[in-house]
């Protein structure tokens, strides 16, 4: 196929291909200003061309941010005085899809242009390759798009796409029936905001997210995908707790240091070599108790936050159990010598 591509390989995973491989495809070009004449034109081709085949894939709305934020690059390209008119870009956006679908645009718009992280727009490339790793994942509401993007937290960006995080994965008694997540409502947003009852612990959340990141990006030698998916973990995790958001599928911490252990205990099962974090140290006391709580087998799970390797348990039971079974010994010892004196 001119050396663009390899014409078998096509036709041996898609035998319809055979035909168009060998006599090109057939174009039909609309002008554009039929479009302009038309906005709905394309939407009515669009279902008609879907209706034949049935494989119309609905895009997700992280995906339409990044829709949009394209669209609003484009435009600042072509303006004169280096703005952009996002109500200009929510109608564009709405070219082609459902009908009231300008008013989603116009959310996605607010979003964007709050949290989309500048020109190249990382942090919602970030959420959306987020989005591809999960095998269940929620619908977002693009009402709740519109609420993040009122939040005044330019001092932590991090806590923001971690509250997308979280809503992509809603426990299922937090999804309406149609699959759309409802962990947070306005009062949780509201939370947020100066002066809220959640705001300290959100800058606290946001201040381990960002001490974890960069702790295992220096220190880990863990593959770049799973440490992606512990400081997602992480900061899912962080986020139900600020909030209070309980499930039965869900594991409940006392603090959110609580929180950092589990997510730091995760990585160094799988890299024995990662140092301590010096950010748990106000639980170095409790978390050696944890360990002997461990061994004598009454550990539950806010005692024990991490699965513990036969070796590792094998480790912590010679390190305390010699101990003890000689504290045992010479008690037994004592308490004979003692029968003896008093006979």
């Amino acid at each position: 196929m001119e050396g663009h591509g390899a014409k078998w390989k096509s036709v041996g995973w898609q035998y319809e291909m055979e035909e168009p491989s060998a006599k090109g495809l057939r174009y039909q070009v609309v002008r554009w200003e039929l479009v302009v004449a038309c906005p709905r034109l394309m939407e009515v081709l669009s279902r008609t061309g879907n209706a034949g085949h049935g494989v119309a894939r609905v895009a997700t709305i992280l995906q339409g941010c990044n829709r949009v934020h394209a669209m609003a690059m484009q435009s600042l390209e072509r303006s004169a005085d280096a703005s952009i008119n996002y109500d200009a870009v929510a109608e564009q956006a709405a070219v082609g899809m459902d009908p009231g679908y300008v008013e989603v645009a116009k959310s996605l718009c607010e979003f964007v242009r709050a949290w989309s992280g500048g020109r190249d727009g990382h942090i919602l490339k970030s959420l959306e390759s987020y989005e591809r790793t999960l095998t269940v994942k929620r619908k977002l509401n693009h009402l709740d798009l519109r609420q993040l993007a009122k939040l005044d937290m330019a001092e932590a960006p991090r806590y923001v796409q971690a509250l997308v995080k979280a809503m992509l994965n809603s426990p299922g008694s937090m999804v309406s029936p149609d699959g759309i997540a409802t962990t947070f409502g306005n009062s949780d947003f509201a939370s947020l905001q100066p002066n809220g009852r959640n705001r300290a612990n959100a800058m606290e959340a946001n201040a381990i997210m960002q001490s974890f990141s960069a702790f295992t990006k220096a220190y880990s030698r863990c593959a770049e995908h799973d440490l992606i998916k512990c400081t997602s973990d992480l900061e899912v995790r962080a986020v139900m707790h600020v909030h209070q958001k309980k499930a039965e599928s869900r594991a409940n911490f006392a603090s959110l240091l609580h929180v950092a252990a589990h997510v730091y205990d995760a990585v160094k099962a799988a890299d024995d070599k990662l140092p301590s974090w010096p950010l748990l140290a106000p639980l170095g006391a409790e978390r050696e108790a944890e360990e002997f709580h461990l061994i004598c087998f009454t550990g539950t799970r806010s005692a024990c936050p991490a699965s513990v390797a036969l070796a590792n348990f094998l480790f912590l039971f010679f390190r305390y159990g010699r101990f003890w079974l000689r504290v045992g010994i010479f008690g037994l010892r004592i308490a004979r010598l003692l029968l003896a004196a008093a006979r």
